[in-house]
């Protein structure tokens, strides 16, 4: 019985050594791994590129000649282990080259892993809110693909976010399993299609979606397709018709029939008229098309601020004739300042089929009815139809959301609307008490306790989830063309979503003992767990 005993106290004293000898190894491993990981996301958080003309072989060149550039990742390797990395200096010299774990292949798993723990992230986010909103646009990218973005905006812990999702290749998800015969072309309804699908994907119920918004207001949104580049288009004609007319004298033939061509058509008094006619709505629309943008924005707060601007446009409308003539005395004198004719009526018959036909004198008057006036009616028109207010009135958020409310509760429809009534009252008496009103909706949400007001607290979530603009999705455009250059054109859409992740998303922090629990379920050469 001794001698058993002594048997199996040394079996339990070799095993607890191989334990930790094992444990001491995968310790170590892990440590390896980490600093590969930490310069990933370093150049994914920065959106700088990783590879370089090459990206396999030894890291170290033994040459006494300099090889070719080996990409930023491999180089900001070779700056951490110089700058004193040991234990990244260790692993590489004494790891056998197909468990360095510095390939292209281990680089898309690494950043694979990254961008879905940033989404699992946002996603439990998303799943935590009462309800989202999705906004979504479609756009090709340099490699001729159709991207479509997808942000989805949300209430969490009383702060409006905007989190981008992903970019998803159109034609890949609804034409890959299709014969030739079928014209890939992408409409409405496939967008609408491929939308469903990553919601469904994502696991985002499709009953908590209370908004959905696209492109659809392209005057006001971006400053490179609105007020601001078109003031900036006009306060510098004079010298950018120079430059044209300067380049229509080049020897290259086809840059200069370009130019020619135009520097004829932006010298036109009809075009120099329009150019006016819109930086003189601009100048309205401009100062809020920033305020727009802010993620911060709901729509409520939005239709509030349009309504300044509808007021002045309107008052323009009203005083048509002192307003345009405002604009037709200026482009006159421009027109001398350049040098060129002066704006003359077109000829008129008494039919005609393919332009405006108004029976008047002066140019003054045909020009204020086919330009000014038309174009003031379809920005008063698409302004009041975007932002409407009597559409976010208590009454119609409560007829269009109530079913949202009391599922989310889970009572009935009519037990909602006898609840929300006394509610209402309730929350009106007591503001009535309170000495300090909220200044946004967001403060209003803040004070109101979910457990004394469900049904308004879920109210003010849907009315702060409701999207003011698609800025968002434009500014993941940009994100993608600046990831997504000439150099990288052939690169993968999962490597390309896991660096705009990366990128998108910097608040997020990302632990690498999490990225190496995901990348040690493959089996590896080292060991990563115990």
């Amino acid at each position: 019985m001794t001698r058993a005993r002594e048997w199996k106290h040394l079996l339990f004293v070799v095993y607890e050594k191989i334990a930790d000898a094992r444990h001491q190894q995968v310790l170590e491993n892990r440590a390896r791994l980490k600093p590969i990981i930490e310069t990933i996301a370093f150049l994914g958080r920065q959106n700088i590129a990783i590879r370089g003309h090459r990206d396999d072989g030894s890291l170290f060149d033994d040459s006494d000649t300099p090889s070719e550039n080996k990409g930023n990742f491999r180089e900001l390797l070779n700056f951490r282990i110089s700058a004193g990395d040991e234990t990244l200096k260790n692993h590489l010299l004494t790891t056998q080259s197909r468990a360095t774990y510095i390939s292209k292949t281990t680089q898309n798993e690494l950043i694979f892993i990254m961008g879905n723990l940033i989404l699992k992230k946002v996603l439990d986010r998303v799943k935590q809110s009462k309800c989202y909103s999705v906004i979504f646009d479609e756009t090709t990218d340099l490699s001729k693909i159709s991207q479509l973005v997808t942000v989805i905006r949300y209430v969490y812990e009383n702060e409006v976010f905007e989190d981008f999702i992903g970019f998803l290749d159109c034609h890949q998800d609804n034409y890959s399993n299709t014969g030739r015969e079928v014209e890939p072309k992408i409409t409405g309804e496939l967008i609408s299609k491929s939308v469903i699908n990553i919601l469904d994907k994502f696991g985002l119920p499709l009953d908590k979606c209370v908004g959905i918004a696209t492109d659809g207001c392209s005057v006001m949104l971006s400053e490179k397709c609105g007020a601001v580049n078109m003031l900036r288009f006009s306060s510098g004609l004079g010298s950018i018709i120079d430059a044209l007319d300067e380049i229509s004298d080049w020897d290259d033939i086809s840059t200069a029939s370009k130019a020619f061509c135009l520097s004829k058509s932006v010298t036109t008094p009809e075009f120099l008229l329009t150019l006016n006619i819109v930086s003189e709505m601009f100048i309205i629309t401009s100062p809020i098309a920033k305020l727009l943008q802010s993620k911060s924005q709901d729509k409520l707060s939005a239709t509030t601020l349009i309504k300044s601007v509808i007021s002045v446009l309107k008052k323009k409308r009203l005083n048509s004739d002192e307003c345009f003539n405002k604009i037709f005395e200026n482009t006159k004198q421009k027109l001398v300042n350049l040098g060129l004719s002066d704006i003359n009526m077109p000829r008129l018959t008494s039919s005609m089929k393919n332009r405006e036909n108004p029976q008047v004198e002066t140019a003054e008057k045909y020009y204020k009815i086919v330009l000014f006036i038309p174009f003031l009616d379809e920005l008063l028109a698409d302004l009041e139809s975007r932002f409407d207010e009597a559409s976010l009135s208590i009454l119609n958020v409560v007829n269009q959301f109530g079913d949202v409310v009391s599922n989310y509760l889970n009572i009935s429809h009519d037990i909602f609307e006898k609840r929300i009534t006394g509610e209402l009252t309730l929350w009106h008496e007591y503001w009535l008490n309170e000495k300090q009103l909220p200044v946004t909706h967001v403060d209003a949400l803040k004070r109101c306790d979910y457990d004394c007001f469900p049904e308004i607290n879920i109210l003010l979530n849907i009315l702060l989830t409701l999207p003011a603009t698609t800025a968002s999705a434009e500014r993941n455009f940009s994100s993608l063309r600046r990831i997504k250059t000439w150099m990288r054109t052939r690169i993968s859409e999962d490597r390309l979503n896991g660096l705009a992740l990366l990128h998108a998303h910097r608040d997020i922090t990302i632990n690498s003992e999490d990225v190496i629990d995901v990348f040690a379920k493959s089996n590896r050469r080292l060991d990563f767990v115990i």
